[in-house]
């Protein structure tokens, strides 16, 4: 959740469209998470 929260600012910061950042965080989180 906090690595979302991270990515998120960034991407807002960047203009970037939000979703991109959740899409990120995402693959980021998706193969540590059980």
């Amino acid at each position: 959740m906090t690595i979302a929260a991270v990515v998120y600012f960034i991407f807002h910061k960047l203009k970037q469209p939000t979703i991109l950042g959740y899409i990120i965080a995402g693959v980021i989180i998706g193969p540590y998470s059980k």
